[in-house]
């Protein structure tokens, strides 16, 4: 079966974060190779220079930084990147998250792609080669409109916790993964639009109510029997909000060194899976997904 184009929505809404936003940006590019992805680049707040920035991006060229510096990095020769831009404009007094959760609602309406997944942007792609098409393979066997796998790493005691413990790994043509025992809804869930048909409208939170949209979704995800899945080596790294301020500092200064500089050194899919496989056939892996703590661990550049 061919696999269909990728949306991958990215939403932006603090001036203060652009840094982060470059980093990820820099890193689809650099480790993507899924034939076909749709980046839609989502701005909130109004912030022109962001705005503008986004409206010159050509990912059919080097990158260019926020600060106009030109970089090396380019998209793999045989991808495909569409751009697609989505200005949204709220009033002052909205809260942060309701924007943000009306943000996840737009980029789907927004979205031409086959499968659909909304990130912010303090994650970074952090695994070079054609994970998405493991990702696809996953959705299809597992059922296209029924399953949701988790685009970014998890840290590892949020393993352990009752609402994200794993069944046993299950194999699929050399991919392993595992299915969550508790289903919860979450944007950052790679999926088939079928599955978001199934779901049914994105309710927005309030303010007595903050978390009314995620919590609605996962007890509809439930009832309508949703797969959650992690796979055992993820696309994204996801930059813990205890780390945000530190990333930020080492990006703007490294940048400014290196232009092409990334927070995370992209690894190897093979190897990884590899390692993993090695490990679950010598027994001496904890048969968890691979977490946040692993990659900062062994591939942080500061």
């Amino acid at each position: 079966m061919k696999n269909g184009r990728v949306s991958i929505a990215i939403h932006s809404g603090k001036l203060d974060y652009t840094p982060l936003l470059e980093n990820l940006l820099k890193s689809i590019l650099v480790c993507n190779q899924y034939p076909d992805i749709e980046l839609v680049l989502i701005e909130s707040a109004g912030i022109t220079e962001v705005r503008d920035w986004f409206k010159k991006i050509d990912f059919d060229d080097n990158f260019v930084n926020f600060d106009g510096t030109r970089t090396e990095v380019r998209k793999h020769s045989g991808t495909q990147i569409t751009k697609n831009l989505l200005f949204l404009t709220y009033p002052d007094d909205l809260p942060w998250y309701t924007c943000y959760q009306d943000a996840t609602r737009e980029g789907l309406r927004a979205a031409t792609g086959q499968y659909y997944v909304f990130i912010a942007e303090d994650n970074q792609f952090c695994v070079t080669g054609d994970t998405l098409s493991d990702y696809i393979k996953i959705i299809q066997h597992e059922g296209e409109d029924n399953t949701m796998v988790s685009l970014s790493t998890l840290q590892q005691y949020k393993h352990t916790k009752r609402n994200n413990r794993v069944g046993p790994i299950k194999s699929l043509d050399n991919i392993d993964y595992f299915v969550t025992e508790y289903t919860k809804w979450d944007p950052n869930l790679l999926c088939s639009k079928k599955v978001y048909e199934r779901l049914g409208p994105l309710t927005l939170s309030d303010p007595e109510d903050p978390h009314r949209s995620i919590n609605y979704l996962s007890e509809r995800a439930r009832s309508i029997g949703i797969k959650r899945v992690f796979m055992t080596v993820a696309q994204n790294i996801w930059c813990a909000e205890s780390n945000k301020i530190t990333n930020i500092e080492v990006i703007k200064s490294e940048t400014e060194k290196n232009p092409n500089f990334l927070l995370f050194n992209p690894q190897d899919y093979r190897d990884l899976k590899a390692s993993f496989r090695e490990a679950i056939e010598g027994d001496g892996f904890t048969k968890l997904p691979l977490s946040t703590d692993s990659f900062y661990g062994h591939c942080r550049n500061y």
